[in-house]
């Protein structure tokens, strides 16, 4: 009698499959273990980046607000450099030597109000310019305060033919505040403080006779 041999396709396909399963699961595994890798470093990669990207923004951010403080600070400096020239300017304009004409309309302790005089060519000879000042309290009629101190010097200058000489018909005496009265024609020179106030530097002080 001849022997059998069995052969339990069943039990092997089984072992096969649970081979194949085995190196299936195995191999997933494992390219799930690369594909989790090459994940982690697309994201560590694209993380990089972003952070890279941030940090240019925030450098870019940062750079542009430094730019515009500067332009702020440059405009600030050119603004105070304009209103210190204009100072400048307008105290080199008020300290300018001027010369003032009026009459005496008040006397105080340490200065005067006068009435402005005014002055124009003559129509009918060029060579002649006539003096005039608005009747007291007038709406023409400008009154200037002007200030002494102690350094503003004082003359009286006696005209005589009604100065039609010229300086011969003009003599000159020192003087003082005492000699100022009211109604008196005076010739100022100094510099305007403000628009009516005048600081005179020399008080000329006129005697018609």
């Amino acid at each position: 009698m001849k022997k059998r041999k069995v052969i339990h396709y069943g039990k092997k396909f089984t072992v096969l499959v649970c081979v194949a399963l085995t190196l299936t699961i195995t191999g997933c595994s494992e390219k799930s273990e690369e594909s989790g890798v090459m994940v982690d470093k697309i994201e560590n990669v694209q993380s990089e980046n972003q952070n890279e990207g941030g940090q240019k923004d925030k450098k870019n951010s940062e750079k542009n607000e430094d730019t515009e403080i500067k332009k702020e600070n440059n405009n600030e400096r050119n603004s105070e450099n304009e209103e210190k020239n204009k100072l400048e300017k307008s105290d080199n304009k008020s300290q300018e030597t001027e010369i003032l004409e009026g009459d005496i309309r008040s006397i105080g302790e340490s200065g005067i109000v006068i009435s402005q005089v005014f002055t124009e060519d003559s129509e009918e000879d060029e060579d002649v310019m006539i003096a005039y000042i608005p009747a007291e309290g007038s709406s023409d009629e400008v009154l200037i305060t002007v200030n002494f101190t102690d350094s503003t010097k004082y003359e009286i200058k006696t005209v005589v033919n009604g100065g039609v000489n010229g300086d011969a018909d003009v003599t000159v005496t020192e003087a003082s505040f005492s000699d100022l009265k009211e109604s008196s024609s005076v010739v100022l020179t100094g510099h305007y403080i403000s628009e009516k106030e005048f600081q005179a530097e020399l008080v000329s002080i006129y005697d018609f006779v």
